[in-house]
This record gives C-alpha cells, sequence and structure tokens, in this order.
C-alpha cells in the first residue's frame, strides 16, 4: 500500500455508468451478480455527475466489506441507477436513493449467502468519510494501527464483521451511518476452459513480454527491498528456465543480479522450432508509475505496441498507480495483448481505460478481440510475484494450459481473476 488518496484523486477514477460486459474466470473463485437495492446517501451535490461521484466513493466501501470474505468486487463496470433524490428538511441537503449491479468475485472456500448486510457512510464528503473515520476505524479496521489508515483510505481496512466492530449490533446514526443489503446470485458471466489466443502469441514466431516491478519502499535502492527483489527473483528465473540468453542489453556476471542499478534488462532466447523470446524486465520506484520520467515512458510506450504480455507488479496505492498504469502504453491495430495487473485489489480499480485504448486502434473488433486482463481480488505478496512473471511467460511460450490452470499456479491468497477472455477461440 502507499500514501493515501487524495478525496479527489479518488473520485477521479473513470468508472462509467453501464452494466459489467467482461467475462471472469478464476480457479480460486466464482463469478457472482451483486445487486444493490434502496441505497442511501445524503448529500449537498446537486449535479448529477456530482452525486454520481459521491456514490462511488460510498461503494469503495464493498472493498474491505468482500476482502473479509476473501472476496472482491468490480467496481469498473458498476450499473448504476439513481431512483430519487429528495430534499432532506431544514436544509441544503438531499437524500438520494440508488440501485446498483455489481460483478463479484467470490472466494471458493466461503459458502455464498443469498444476502450480506453492508454499511456504508451516510454521507461521503470530506466531512462525511471523516466522521465515519472517527467513529468506527478503531474498531472496525483490519489493522488500526497502519500508518497508511485515514478517512479517505478507511475503505479499504473497513472489516465490519469482525468481533471488535459495534457497526452491525448497534443500529449507528442514520446521519452517520447508510445501511443497506447486498444480494448475491450466480453471474451468467462466469466462464470455464478458455486458453488465452496461443495462435496470435505465436503468428510471428515471438513471444514478447514486457514487465514492470515496482519497489516496496519508496526510494529503495537496495536488495533487500521486496519490490526489487521480486524484480531480481524474475531474472534468475527466466535464466534458470532457459539459459543464458542469446541477447542481453546490460552486461552482468553469471550470478550477478541486475538490481536498481539496472531497472531496464531485455533478454532475448532463440528456443526450439525457430520461436524467439524477448522478455524486457523495468524498475520503477513505489511512485514511479504516477509521474514516470521520461526514458522509462519512452520505453514502455515503444515495448507496449509489439508486446503479447505486459504485467505490473507492485503496490496499487489506492488505485492511483493503478489509474496511472492505465494512462501509459501505445498500441497498435491487431496486437492482441494481456495485461496482468498484479497488485493489491486491482479487480475493484481497474477501469474501462485499457480495453477502450485497444477499441480506438481495432475499429469495428469486438470489445475483448484483442484484449484480456489479470487483476486480483485480494492483496498481492510481494513473495510470489516472480512466481506469477515467470508462470505467464511459460504458458505462453509452452501454450498448454487453460486461464483456470495457469491462475491455479499463483498465490491462492490473491485470488487473481482473468477477464475479457470470453471471445477467446484457440482450441489446442
Amino acid at each position: 500500500m502507499i500514501r493515501h488518496l487524495a478525496l479527489l484523486g479518488l473520485l477521479a477514477f473513470n468508472f462509467p455508468l453501464f452494466a459489467s460486459q467482461w467475462r471472469f474466470d478464476s480457479d480460486q473463485g466464482v463469478g457472482l451478480s451483486g445487486q444493490i437495492k434502496g441505497a442511501r446517501l445524503i448529500t449537498s451535490a446537486v449535479k448529477p455527475e456530482a452525486i454520481r461521484k459521491e456514490i462511488i466513493t460510498q461503494l469503495f466501501f464493498v472493498a474491505g466489506a468482500l476482502n473479509e470474505k476473501k472476496s472482491g468486487a468490480e467496481l469498473g463496470h458498476a450499473d448504476i441507477k439513481i431512483q430519487s433524490v429528495t430534499a432532506v428538511p431544514g436544509g441544503k441537503l438531499s437524500e438520494v436513493l440508488y440501485d446498483v449491479t455489481l460483478l463479484v468475485g467470490w472466494h471458493k472456500s466461503f459458502e455464498v449467502p443469498k444476502e450480506m448486510r453492508m454499511a456504508f457512510p451516510a454521507s461521503s464528503d470530506e466531512a462525511g468519510l471523516k466522521e465515519f473515520y472517527q467513529a468506527f476505524h478503531k474498531t472496525c479496521s483490519e489493522d488500526a494501527g497502519d500508518t497508511d489508515l485515514s478517512p479517505e483510505s478507511f475503505y479499504y481496512y473497513f472489516r465490519p464483521q469482525q468481533e471488535s466492530c459495534p457497526i452491525y449490533s448497534t443500529h449507528a446514526d442514520p446521519k452517520v451511518v447508510s445501511y443497506l443489503t447486498l444480494k448475491l446470485s450466480p453471474s451468467p458471466l462466469q466462464t470455464e476452459g478458455k486458453f488465452p489466443e496461443y495462435d496470435k502469441v505465436h503468428e510471428d514466431r515471438r513471444v514478447v513480454a514486457t514487465m514492470i516491478f515496482g519497489t516496496n519502499i519508496a526510494g529503495a535502492k537496495g536488495n533487500g527491498d521486496a519490490g526489487i527483489a521480486a524484480y531480481n527473483k524474475t531474472y534468475t528465473g527466466l535464466r534458470s528456465l532457459y539459459g543464458r540468453p542469446d541477447y542481453q542489453n546490460v552486461f552482468l556476471r553469471p550470478k550477478q543480479i541486475p538490481g536498481m542499478k539496472n531497472p531496464d534488462v531485455e533478454m532475448h532466447w532463440e528456443l526450439d522450432g525457430g520461436l524467439v523470446l524477448d522478455v524486457n524486465l523495468l524498475m520503477v520506484d513505489k511512485y514511479g508509475l504516477i509521474d514516470p520520467d521520461e526514458n522509462f515512458a519512452r520505453r514502455y510506450n515503444a515495448r507496449t505496441k509489439t508486446s503479447d504480455y505486459v504485467s505490473y507488479s507492485g503496490h496499487s496505492g489506492f488505485g492511483e498507480n493503478i489509474q496511472a498504469l492505465t494512462k501509459l502504453g501505445s498500441f497498435q491495430k491487431g496486437q492482441y495483448q494481456i495485461f496482468n495487473v498484479n497488485g493489491c485489489d486491482t479487480f475493484f480499480y481497474v477501469d474501462d481505460s485499457l480495453r477502450a485504448a485497444h477499441e480506438v486502434v481495432n475499429p469495428g473488433a469486438k470489445p475483448y478481440e484483442f484484449f484480456d486482463v489479470i487483476t486480483n481480488s485480494m492483496p498481492s505478496p510481494f513473495a510470489g510475484m516472480a512466481n506469477v512473471a515467470v508462470t505467464v511467460v511459460r504458458a505462453l511460450v509452452e501454450k498448454r494450459d487453460t486461464y483456470r490452470e495457469i491462475l491455479a499456479k499463483f498465490p491462492a491468497s490473491q485470488h487473481a481473476i482473468v477477464m475479457g477472455e470470453e471471445d477467446n477461440v484457440f482450441k489446442p
């Protein structure tokens, strides 16, 4: 986790108002339709767009409540319908009632309930978030002592069902808390047995992968940093699997690891059958995606034009890094790509920007014809990031595993999910 979001940054996410068209597969979970009717918001906002932003801020609290069940929700395609806006007597406030449908990634280790009780801040402006935080953060947080915990980040740490939390045992002040019910049912968006489009990946006889790693600690330089360690382990893992590269852009001794001194390592292998594996590992600081330097941006933008696989492994930053990632990259017509956004709760944060960028260069194509995305509904451990990176590269080279088989090799704790694969037609 990184610095908490400023309120305006949190509200700036590009979440559209239409029903989810993503598909869903996971080794650890199942896709569910989550419906909330009559959710209540108290607001001073008047314009529909401002009201919508405050609704989205309320919905962020779904993340913490579902994480308590090792599960998550996909907010990027939340279908929000405002039912009524009624003036509250004696002031300038209004009561907004709305319905919402969400795609939920439910962890298989928990029985699926028909419904879950939920609690949101009644008001989700700055004052409302602060009041909700002051009332419940000490008793309803996963870690009340975390230095990143704030009124704006409380949604991530929110654990309303833990024994110390009184939010459900007593009916709180309706000016502070809005109670509602999340109803769950099987989703028609669940898929099974889909493969990556291996034929598209191999059609030019090259597997091209571009993988970004972020440091765990801002400003870290040493190999003991968990993010740098994942970067180094990916480098050694690929060399262990495929041997000494036929080409490498930086000279490193046989047992030397790249570390932060070598943040851009490109390697090529000529494999059996004439297949070329082209991998570029890029190391950035914890905040490196938010304000990328020119060298990194130039390198990444050039690589994404031809990459079959693009990944980011690092902190989500309460969504800041994820939103920054979606603003980077250059895409070209006909280039099929798998994106793996390997940070905490990225299933919740990823919006439609990457998919839309592929649609722009592929006019007339189906929405996900050239794009699949892997996210996590739970926190992603740094210790497992190298394994994830190597697992996907190996799958693309060997072209035999389904998405579910690939995700089964990820750390189970991150509850990885693939979306956009419903139109994939590859058969081995």
